[in-house]
Formats: C-alpha cells, structure tokens, sequence
C-alpha cells in the first residue's frame, strides 16, 4: 500500500512539473506578443512600437499574420516604415510596410537575407490592415512568400523596428539618431513562435 501511494505521488509530480512546459504556452496574442518593447523610447508615438506577435487562423491555414501595436497611431504626423523579421528553417524573412505617406500604403513580405534598407522595393506586395483606434498595423502574408514553413517549424530570432520615411526625406539624416526610429526589444530578439497550421 505505502509503494503504491508513493507511486502516485510520483506521478502526479511528473505530471505537474510538465504541465507548465507544454500546456501553457500562449503566446501569439496582443495579450502574450513575441516581442515586447519599452513605451515611451522614441520622438514620435506612432514610431514608438509596444509589441508585436505572430498568429495563424485555422481557416486561413495558407496564410501567416504578424501584428505589431504601437504607441499611438491615431494622431501620426510623419510616414513610417514598420518592420518585422525572424529566422526560419528556410532562410530570414520580413514584412514591412510604409503607411502615412502622401503615396499609398505599400505593404511587403519576402525573403530579408540581404537585410538592408533597399532591400523594401525588391519584396513581394502582400495585404495588411491599419487599426487606428486600437493602434495596430497587421500583416496577412501567404506562406509561399515565405518558404512554405511547415506545423513545427519555429520562427526564432524574432524582432521589430519602424523609422521615419516617405515625403519626410529632408529628416531621413535623422533616422539614424535613437528618438527617429525604435527597435523591439531594444537588444537581442524577442520570443519564438511555433507554426500551427
């Protein structure tokens, strides 16, 4: 009788010390972002980005979506570029968009290997959305532009970043200085995301 008790408190130990590393992991929500950054680190709010996180929709499998919030987009006074990229089995990868120019928005996903600025024009359009109330930018990127990752695959080396743009060039010599642009997380990268579908 004493070995079986003890066999049961044995397991249900094993079972509440692996509970936490599979079954609570939730991040891929505005509520648990990948990638976080610090509020209130740039000039200008609507370059001062709080999160980001990637999300997928079962029935839009063939699609992968990144949000990215940011300070305040409600009142923005000059064009960005929002950026995110991350490493996956099949190469490095970005989105970007450049919203709040005099030109329309132009959104983009693709192949980010080079990683420079002028790599933006050479990446595939793919659609996005502008939540202003709610400060959200959200990508929809089809797999395909992405290499076709696959349910398993993680996204690692997570990372976000926005800067002035478009017909605010006369302060592009700016851009370089900390208060023009803002990075999230501020060093390093932020969380993996495992692709679900």
């Amino acid at each position: 009788m004493k070995r079986k008790i003890i066999g049961i408190f044995i397991c249900a130990l094993l079972i509440a010390t692996m509970l936490p590393i599979t079954g609570t992991v939730t991040a891929g929500s505005e509520e648990d972002p990948e990638i976080v950054d610090e509020k209130g680190d740039t000039l200008w709010k609507h370059f001062d980005i709080v999160s980001s996180w990637f999300f997928e929709n079962a029935d839009d499998a063939d699609f992968l979506f990144i949000s990215m919030k940011v300070n305040d987009l409600k009142n923005y006074r000059a064009g960005g570029t929002y950026l995110v990229e991350w490493t996956s089995p099949s190469g490095r990868w970005a989105t970007a968009s450049i919203i709040g120019t005099r030109m329309a928005d132009e959104w983009r996903c693709g192949d980010y290997s080079e990683g420079s600025n002028n790599q933006f024009q050479d990446l595939p359009l793919c659609d996005g959305t502008i939540d202003k109330p709610n400060n959200i930018i959200t990508w929809k990127i089809s797999k395909d532009q992405i290499g076709n990752p696959e349910p398993g695959d993680v996204l690692t080396d997570t990372r976000a970043g926005s800067c002035i743009t478009g017909h605010y060039l006369v302060l592009l010599a700016f851009r370089a200085l900390p208060r023009f642009h803002d990075y999230g997380p501020d060093e390093g990268y932020g969380l993996d995301y495992t692709i679900k579908y």
